[in-house]
């Protein structure tokens, strides 16, 4: 008793387990979202309703759940995903169980086997099609009835059973001329031609196809109308037995045609024998004759046959001789790409060894060009500063100088040595971009932060000029950019500005955004550029250099050195000025990468 009682509780645990197991399943398990080989728009259509699937699911919403993994599955399969399709319409399938939708589910069981169908599976199609037949006929809805029935014979037709599909399409036929649905005779009519001509039956062949053609020429002329439009039973019946009528005359006709030739027929062979048994007196010269004439045949017979095998040969000859002239017509052609790709390549690489030495010739000219334009810099504008340096040294070694004496060389030896280091700093970054190339390393630059520490910078030689430098560039404006690069940007014509501005001037640091792009400009109310000398800023080839308004010097390069910084941040630098009035340089920079 205790042994049994112990193998009842075993089951029941089982059969709590296996439940429990599928109600998991069924409840938790999802399907997921394949992605591969499929484009971007179809990815997200599908993630959005897997989302609002999921969301409905959460809510208790099982039936509209259950329409968005319906939709899910039937992208998939237009995509040609068929066991993705398949995946979800089993979830679908699933949440209708669980609500008891009948409808719902017959819908789906079509859906699979319409799936199975376009994937070639054709007996799966075929029980899920049947199983949509059996609910529809329980519902007694004829439309539906017809396209299962149809379907059906689809189906059945790849599975080439043909006498099977001829039985369901007989049984739509007669569904489509119970409601009067013309084009669904037409549909029937033309499949019942098709079957029954792979089945060989040449009278109900024609008999639909006849059918079929009166239905179909009668919707197009518009005089045959669907039930909706009110046709009446009579005309209708009394349409389709006058056309079923009329094949079975004209079949009749043509098998009268065909008796009436068969007598003809026989009267024509009696006629013959008669004539026949007129000669047999003759017969025995007619063999003889006929011995002779086939001795004469075979001789000639036998003489076709050898000049047959002469004009064999000899055509034979003929293509052997024209294989042979195209083999070496083709050697010949091959031979010639051969050596014309080989003189192609000796050209191309003989193109690329010029482009190579050009360069190398314009890089030479470059790098000479650098070390001259170096040699001429070092030698004019770094010499003077520290020759004027020594100078002051000397004198305030030697020199019997008083306090105010001192004061002033102190304060041009500040200024001196920090035009000097400012000329020196330009130097080197130029001779280094020209040397190395310039490699941008961009980021969000607030050039706000920058701007100001540019006039941090330079606040006491503005001082000592009594001009006033303004920043009007908003805190956090920001560029795509490289902070070194365009911190040496800002500071570079932040001291022109000072250079060219006479004393109690104005020098105003501005930024707007324009076309997705931020432009930073620097504007002095300084002595203006001419225009034969705004020709010569960015000049390459010419080393252009004016003294500011306290003699002050430059190398000519800042500006050059700014125009490759900008470029390299993918920017342009622009130069407005007029003598006497002032001058505004500005420069674009992108806000993203």
């Amino acid at each position: 008793m205790k042994y049994f009682n112990f193998i009842f509780i075993k089951k029941i645990i089982f059969i709590f387990l296996y439940f429990f197991i599928f109600f998991s399943n069924k409840t938790f398990a999802q399907p997921q979202l394949v992605t591969q080989g499929l484009n971007a728009s179809v990815v997200e259509r599908l993630q959005g309703f897997l989302d609002k699937a999921i969301k409905k699911e959460n809510d208790g919403d099982k039936k509209e759940a259950s329409r968005y993994y319906n939709n899910i599955a039937s992208l998939y399969w237009e995509q040609k995903f068929h066991q993705q399709a398949i995946n979800f319409f089993e979830k679908s399938y699933s949440l209708n169980d669980m609500i008891g939708n009948e409808a719902g589910k017959m819908s789906l069981i079509n859906n699979f086997a319409l799936v199975y169908a376009d994937m070639g599976e054709y007996t799966k199609a075929l029980q899920y099609f049947e199983k949509v037949l059996a609910f529809r006929k329980s519902q007694k809805e004829p439309e539906s009835i017809f396209a299962s029935l149809i379907n059906i014979a689809v189906v059945c037709n790849r599975l080439q059973n043909y006498e099977q599909s001829a039985k369901y399409v007989e049984e739509a036929k007669d569904i489509a001329q119970r409601t009067y649905n013309m084009k669904n005779m037409r549909l029937a009519y033309g499949s019942l031609y098709e079957i029954y001509d792979k089945l060989g039956n040449t009278q109900k062949t024609k008999e639909n196809f006849e059918l079929y053609k009166t239905i179909h020429e009668e919707l197009i002329k518009g005089t045959l109308k669907n039930s909706q439009e009110a046709v009446k039973e009579s005309e209708f019946k009394n349409l389709l037995l006058e056309k079923e009528n009329r094949i079975k005359e004209l079949m009749l006709k043509n098998a009268e045609t065909k008796l009436t030739s068969q007598n003809n027929e026989i009267k024509s062979l009696s006629i013959e024998a008669k004539a026949l048994a007129d000669t047999s007196d003759k017969l025995h010269l007619a063999v003889e004759f006929l011995k002779k004439d086939a001795e004469i045949k075979a001789k000639n017979n036998e003489i076709i046959h050898l000049k047959d095998l002469k004009e064999k040969a000899e055509i034979a000859k003929k293509l052997d001789e024209e294989r042979v002239f195209r083999n070496y017509y083709i050697t010949v052609i091959i031979f010639m790409l051969i050596i014309g790709i080989i003189l192609l390549k000796i050209n191309y690489d003989r193109r690329i060894q010029n482009k190579i030495l050009n360069k190398q010739k314009k890089d030479l000219k470059a790098s000479n060009q650098v070390k001259d334009k170096l040699f001429s810099i070092i030698a004019h504008d770094l010499r003077a500063p520290f020759n004027a340096l020594n100078g002051f040294i000397t004198l305030l070694n030697y020199g019997n100088l008083s306090d105010d004496e001192t004061h002033s060389i102190t304060q041009n030896l500040q200024k001196t040595s920090s035009s000097t280091l400012q000329t020196l700093d330009i130097l080197l970054a130029w001779a280094k971009s020209q040397m190395n190339g310039i490699s941008a390393k961009p980021e969000n630059v607030d050039t706000y932060v920058i701007a100001q520490k540019q006039i941090d910078l330079f606040l006491t030689i503005a001082e000592q000029k009594y001009i006033t430098i303004e920043n009007f560039i908003a805190p956090r404006t920001f560029a795509w950019a490289d902070t070194n690069q365009i911190d040496t940007v800002l500071r570079n014509l932040v001291s022109n500005a000072l250079k060219f501005t006479p004393k109690n001037g104005k020098i105003i640091l501005d930024a707007i955004y324009q076309d997705n792009k931020l432009y930073i400009s620097v504007t002095d109310s300084g002595i203006g550029i001419s225009e034969d000398n705004l020709k010569k800023l960015f000049n390459t080839d010419t080393h252009f250099s004016t003294k500011g308004t306290e003699k002050e010097k430059g190398t000519g390069l800042g500006l050059m050195l700014c125009k490759e910084f900008v470029e390299a941040n993918k920017g342009n630098i622009f130069i407005q000025s007029e003598i006497g009035k002032g001058t505004k340089v500005y420069f674009s920079l992108p806000t993203h990468g």
